[in-house]
This record gives structure tokens, sequence and C-alpha cells, in this order.
């Protein structure tokens, strides 16, 4: 709320950490590192200082200090932002304030109270408003020409400013408060802003201040382009995924600025609209896609139309698992849709909240549902009987609730803990409502606290949010639920931050972004992106599961690493119709499996293939690249993929492993660089990677097979002098044997890469899957010279089904001198050439 205080000066109530409007900034009027003057106040008794209340010397002193003019107290000392004592971690102290007074760096621990800033700025033009922004460590309350102008938010209500006021919280050492105020000011007229700083406690380890004020310039006050559905912004539906930027609001409603509803305008989503903004979209495919507002600045809400304002669908900022606003919608390429992203008047009031701001709309393509529901089983925020265990350390007496692993004290818990009826290792507590963690998920709020705050340095006084740091690993979570009806196949949906193992009954039946060893309680979880953005889905399979019979779900949740800052659990789960899974080529049939590189992404990425008859791989493609046309290698046909000034992101058709020993299962391919003028650079890029899922839906990276950027792929440690090889030789790059677990039945290859150069070119060949694959064994010809008649005869060992050429040369230049199925073949070089060279090039096709 805004006031008016004396000399035509406006007030802002509190500042706060974001700001609350989209001004412009003008002239700087005090800038971040400016000198003040200072004053932290103390009495000397032989030789020891003790901070003391200023008004115990100068009487008038909290009605004066303010402003310089005047002021007969102590005197103020200078120096430059930032000024305090002790470490400030985000904005280290140039002026300590006080002084090494007694020999220390700091006022006495239970001494440290307040201290005092001032300085002055003249505005060479008239003012209407300002941006004030800074490090506040912990409290502050701000003077204009001696008229308080704002304090931060961690005042008790209508406290006074007094020596001894402290804080109700500390302040960020790291992030700045920031508050922009509509405020009246004069040309050439001298104003003085002075800071009181407040600690939290009289113990507090630093004190720190630095700030910045400028004047801003008022935004335009016209409503957005967009804001009109006849003006609605085309977002463009051949490149996907796309994100468009806009606003549905500038700055609070004094201003009359902001995007407005229109006469008969819908409540989207069914809630009431402080005003929306228009987005055309025209998908040059049919197919499912997604509309997301997840990186907005506010809650918004979506609601997306056909060209005939037939509602389509609508949502809120309240989806289950997700964050922001998010729907996903099927669309045909003949119909155009509009897309209104609103805000929702949560009773708000004028100022500028959650109901406006900055509008980051996404949309993308999005995968098709990967089952059909049936009946929920199992809602999101049921409740679930959970385990986070931990002792106190046996020998160091201040280590307490140090997480280990459950078998520690039950030896059969891998074996026990989904079952239920026959578990007796530590207790799990609950039920409580999910989600269930600890820490900050972006999704949602956790609503169970697994840790609960437990001590563990052995200091009761001391809450600890986390657990360790180092020891974050695997947490239990089990539940039961009756189906009233038979279930054939389970599907389950939810908010799995980082990975887990579902169990059924005590029997494992799905995994989500988790490939290790489900018995090991430190196994790691796949380091995904988006984990506590959006919900994970699995299935689980001909469970046969009858009516009215109790089942036991458990879930063994796991994170990225030991130190990961949160972990989050919430579960739905259904009775589905039973998904067909593309299971792809069988391997079992085709050892090895070679792929083609010919089907490639319409209208993208440069590459080439013959079609040939081992070409029985498809791959599908999302190609990051404008180029067009499917050329050859400049160095010959065949299963080569190439990319010049280009960049490609592909996925291998599936391979079905089931039936094979996934211990045996390797990939290889072969890779060439070439770069005709300078080398490639940092943001040229080659990966190719093994992907694996264990229920069709689900993948994780599983391997991988290359990992190069810029000068690598100019001397990657490879390969005959190196990666890079204008003679067009290739490097083979291979997986190991246990690569691909045990679990895992169908496996994909995904190669990206990226060139921004004419001069730079890559090259793929040769990818194969199979069992026991290795380094090709190595190919060796032999010359008998016949002394006699002064021919050559060049013998090789064929396999049966390549094609084979022969050259003649002088390592520079080669003449193809024979080539066909052949083994063998008898030549007469060139009379009086003494120095010729031979070879033999073997192709696959």
């Amino acid at each position: 709320m805004l006031k008016r205080l004396g000399a035509g000066l406006l007030v802002t109530a509190s500042l706060h950490s974001g700001l609350q409007a989209q001004f412009t900034e003008d002239e700087v009027l005090i800038e971040s590192g400016s000198t003040w003057e200072y004053l932290l106040y103390a009495t000397e008794d032989a030789g020891v200082f003790t901070p003391v209340d200023p008004a115990l010397a100068d009487p008038d002193f909290a009605t004066t200090w303010q402003v310089a003019a005047g002021y007969d107290g102590p005197p103020f000392s200078s120096g430059p932002a930032p000024l305090g004592y002790g470490v400030i971690t985000g904005d280290p102290i140039a002026t300590n304030i006080w002084q090494d007074r007694g020999g220390a760096a700091e006022p006495p621990s239970g001494e440290r109270y307040t201290a005092y800033f001032r300085t002055t700025f003249t505005p060479t033009s008239d003012i209407t408003a300002v941006r004030l922004s800074g490090i506040v460590d912990d409290g502050a309350i701000i003077y204009l020409n001696g008229v308080e102008f704002g304090r931060t938010s961690n005042f008790a209500a209508g406290a006074p400013d007094a020596w001894d006021l402290l804080t109700t919280g500390t302040g960020s050492e790291t992030v700045p408060v920031a508050t922009d105020v509509p405020l009246a000011l004069p040309a050439g007229v001298p104003v003085t802003m002075a800071v009181s700083m407040h600690q939290a406690t009289t113990d507090s380890s630093d004190l720190g201040m630095n700030f910045r004020l400028v004047s801003l310039t008022a935004p335009d006050p016209s409503p957005p382009a967009n804001d009109n559905v006849v003006d609605a912004e085309i977002v463009p539906g051949d490149v996907l995924p796309v994100t468009v930027t806009g606003r549905t609001h500038d700055g609070g409603a004094e201003l009359g600025l902001g995007a407005t509803l229109e006469a008969g305008e819908p409540a989207h989503a069914g809630v009431t609209n402080v005003g929306s903004v228009w987005y055309s979209f025209n998908p040059v495919q049919s197919g499912r896609y997604r509309v997301s507002t997840a990186a907005s600045s506010f809650d918004a809400v979506i609601a997306v139309y056909t060209s005939g304002f037939a509602l389509v669908g609508e949502t809120t900022s309240d989806v289950t698992f997700y964050t922001g606003a998010t729907l996903a919608f099927d669309a045909v390429n003949t119909e155009t849709y509009l897309i209104a992203v609103s805000g929702e008047d949560s009773g708000g009031g004028p100022v500028l909240d959650e109901n406006y701001g900055d509008v980051v709309l996404q949309i993308s393509p999005e995968a098709p549902e990967p089952f059909t529901e049936i009946s929920t089983l199992l809602p999101a925020g049921s409740d679930w009987f959970y385990l986070l265990y931990a002792e106190d350390d046996p020998v160091d007496l201040t280590l307490t609730n140090q997480p280990v692993d459950p078998e520690t004290v039950d030896p059969d818990f891998d074996t026990t803990w989904q079952t239920g009826a026959i578990y007796d290792g530590p207790p799990f507590l609950g039920p409580s409502p999910a989600p269930l963690g600890y820490g900050t998920i972006n999704a949602e709020p956790i609503a169970t606290d697994i840790w609960a705050a437990r001590d563990t340095d052995g200091d009761p006084a001391t809450d600890n949010l986390v657990p360790p740091s180092g020891l974050r690993y695997a947490a239990y979570f089990a539940t039961v639920f009756t189906p009233a009806e038979p279930v054939a196949h389970l599907g389950f949906r939810g908010l799995i931050d980082d990975g887990a193992v579902i169990y059924v009954n005590g029997v494992e039946v799905s995994r989500l972004n988790f490939v290790g060893d489900a018995n090991d309680w430190q196994a790691f979880a796949e380091d995904a992106i988006g984990t506590e953005d959006a919900p994970q889905v699995g299935v689980g399979l001909d469970l046969n599961l009858p009516a009215g019979t109790p089942v036991v779900i458990g879930v063994s949740l796991h994170n990225p690493n030991a130190t990961s800052s949160d972990m989050g659990f919430d579960l739905e789960i259904y009775s589905i119709e039973r998904p067909v899974f593309d299971y792809g080529t069988d391997l079992s049939t085709i050892d090895p499996l070679v792929a083609s590189f010919d089907a490639y992404a319409p209208g993208a990425t440069l590459g080439a293939g013959d079609g040939g008859s081992s070409d029985n791989l498809p791959w599908r493609g999302s190609a990051l690249s404008d180029e067009a046309g499917l050329p050859n290698s400049p160095n010959g046909a065949g299963n080569v993929l190439y990319v010049n000034n280009a960049g490609l992101s592909l996925s291998s058709g599936n391979i079905d492993l089931r039936g094979i020993d996934n211990s045996l299962v390797m990939a290889s391919l072969d890779v060439r660089t070439f770069d005709t003028s300078s080398g490639f650079e940092s943001q040229d890029f080659l990966t190719a990677t093994l992907e694996g899922s264990a229920d069709g839906i689900n993948f994780t990276t599983l391997a991988t097979l290359v990992n190069l950027s810029g000068s690598a792929l100019n001397d990657a440690p490879v390969g005959p002098g190196g990666l890079e090889d204008a003679a067009g030789n290739f490097t083979q790059f291979t997986s190991s044997p246990g690569d691909i677990p045990e679990g895992i039945e169908i496996l994909r290859v995904v190669i990206s890469g990226s060139t921004n150069s004419d001069s730079e070119h890559l090259y793929i060949d040769n990818l194969s899957v199979g069992t026991n694959l290795g380094p090709p064994p190595a190919f060796t010809a032999t010359i008998t010279r016949n002394p006699d008649t002064g021919r050559n005869l060049i013998e090789w060992e064929t396999d049966g089904s390549s094609v084979y050429e022969l050259f003649y040369g002088d390592l520079q230049n080669w003449t193809s001198i024979a080539s066909g199925e052949i083994g063998s073949f008898e030549h007469a070089p060139p009379a009086g050439d003494t120095e010729g060279y031979y070879q033999v090039r073997r192709s696959a096709d």
C-alpha cells in the first residue's frame, strides 16, 4: 500500500526481494559502491570499546541524525560501500565501520545493535519514480530528507526505529532487496538518504549494506499489442518447441497499465480473470501439443480455443505435478488455435502481485498419452508410510541422526520392506499426506517433511532442515489400496525427484529414471532435468490383481547424488488398458544390427544413406537446422551421416532386447571430422549415447559412446593422427559389455551434433548394435613380387559379403585398379616405378 508523507514524498511500507513494476531505468542517483557517512557509536574504558545508543551523547539524536544540516551529535566517518563488518558472502565489505577498535574486527558479541548511514544526491531532472535495491543484512529503515521512506519486511508491525530494535528475521547476504516506488522529487534539489541498519540478534556475526538508487521512466500506459483476440500474436507452428514472451501487466493499477478483458470474454478456467493477452497457433502437423507458462513471473491462467471460439482446454497454475499452468491438447493442422494467457484475481488488491507479470509461453510437441486410464486406484496427495533411517554416530558423539542403510539393522530389509506383512525392520512413520520429501520442489510444496529438521550436530538448539550433505541417499515409501474390480495392468504418474523403483506386493514392476541396483541404498538416479517440474510415468503389466484384495505398493526413491538439495515424492496409480509398445527390430534375428542414416527429419539435416540391404534400422529425427537436401558425403556414398554447417538430433528406431543376454550387447560407430579452415570452436559438438527402457515408456541414458566438443573434435587422442583426418580414415568408438543392465528390453541410439561453418565437417558411419561387438579384426593384405615378370600379387582375406577396391599410388594420389567381390589381384606397376604403394578398401554393402 502506498502512502504520501510530508514534502511530496511517496513512501512504501516495506522493501522485498523482487521488483514490483517494469519501469525503464533513467538516472543513477546513488551507485552501488558509493561513499557513505557512517556511525557505529561506542564508549571506551581502559581500551575496551562498547557500542551504546548515540542518544546517550545526543538526546535529540533519533530525530536529527537523518539529515546532516543541524546535526550536532557524535561525528560520522565516511567510506565506500559495501559498509559493515564481518564476512558478507555476496558483497565483501569494503569499509569496516568498527574500525578495529580495541584490536577487534567487529563489536563484542552480545552488543551488536544498530549502525547509521547517510549520503546526499541531487537529481538533474524531475523524478516521478525510483528503484531502490541493494544488499541488506539484516534489516534497514530508510529515510529521505528525514522522513521514513521504507523498511525491509523483517520488522515487527509498527515498531519504532530505536537503537536496540532487532529484526524478526535475518537478511540475505546474496539476494538484494528491491522495490519500485512512485516518488516526486524536483530537479536540482539535494536529497539526503539515511539508513539505520539493524541486526537480527545481538551476537550476529556480520552486518552489511550496499544500496543503489536510480530514477525511473514509467512504461507506456497502452495495453499490450496482443490485448485483444483480433490482435493475437502469431506463434510459428513449423519449428517447435517455440517460446514467445510478453506481459499481461506493466505496473500497479494506479498507473492504469496492463492487459484488459474484452466485452463478453469468458472467465478462462472458470476463475475471475484480471486481463488477458492472446496468441494464435496453427500447427504444421496434426498431433498432441503442450502449452506451458512455467517460466512466467506469475501464476498464469491458460485457455485454448478454436478459431470459432470453441473451448479446447483450460487450466490454472494448480496442475498436479507441473510447474506453472500446463495444458496438453490434440490439434489438427487445418485449425488455428487461439490461446489466452491471463492472471487470476485472487484478491491481491491494486498492487502488482501474482496476478500479473511477464509471460513466457512455450508450445512443444507432446508424446501421446502412454496409457489409457480406466479408473483411479490411488489419487495424488494420498497418505503414505515413509522411512528415512538415521542413527547417531557411535564414535563421534557430535554427529547425531546420520542417515544409514536400513539393512545395517535389518539384514533382510531389501527383500521385506516392500511386502508389509513380514517386515520387521526400522518402523515406518505415517501415514502422512504426499507430496513427501525435504527441501524445495518446484512443482509442489512438500506436505510431509520426511526429515523433520532432525539435529545432526549434537546441538539441540539447531534444526537441520535437510540430511547432512554427502549422506542424501534413498528413502522408502509404502501404502495399500484395495481395488473394487479386477485389475490387469497398472499405470503410475507422479512427482519422482529424482528416480524410483516401484514394487507391487513385493515384486518390482517399474523403474522411473533409475537403472542401478534396486537393493543398493546408495544407488543413484539418473541426473535428469525437469524431475521437479513435470511428472514421470511408468506401467506395471500383467499383474492381474483380484478385486477386494489389498495391494501393497512400495517405492524406493533415489537422489542423483549424495549432496542433492531436495527430494520429492507423490504418486497417482490407475488401472489401465494394456499399452502397445514398439519393441523395434528383433536383435536376436540380426547380429550385428547395422543402422542406416537415410531416414532423416524432413527439410532438415545434411546426411546420406544408400538404402542397402543392411539398412534395416529406421531413424527418427528432430533436426535443429534449416538446411535442406540430403547429399552424399564428399568422400563417397554409403551409410554415412554427414553434417556441415548444420545441426541434428536423431534417435534410432527401437531395438528389441527380449531374449538377449544384455551383458553381451554392445554398440559401435565410426567417426571422422575435418575442418578446412581454423578448426572447430567450443559450440561445435558431437555426442552419441545408448538409451534403454524397461517399460517401453521411460528411456534412460545407459552409456556414452561419443562426447566431443570444440578442440577435441580437432585433436581427440584416438585414431591415427587424432580424430580429424583429411585422408578419410575413421575412428571407432565402442561401448562396453555390461553397459546395458538386465531388465532393459528396448534399446536405442541417440546422436546429436552441430557445426556452424561451411569449413567444418562431421561424418558418422558403420553404426552397429550386437553381441560382443568390438574393434574389427585387423585387415591386412600381402604382396608377393614375381621377380621374373615384375608383377605383384596382392592378396587379402575376404568375409564373403563385402565389396573390395584396390588402389595404387604414391600416398598422395591413388588410382583404382580393381574392384568387386575379390580377394586377390595381380598388378604390373609402371616401368621404372619402384616406390608405388597399394591400398585395399572394404565396403559393407
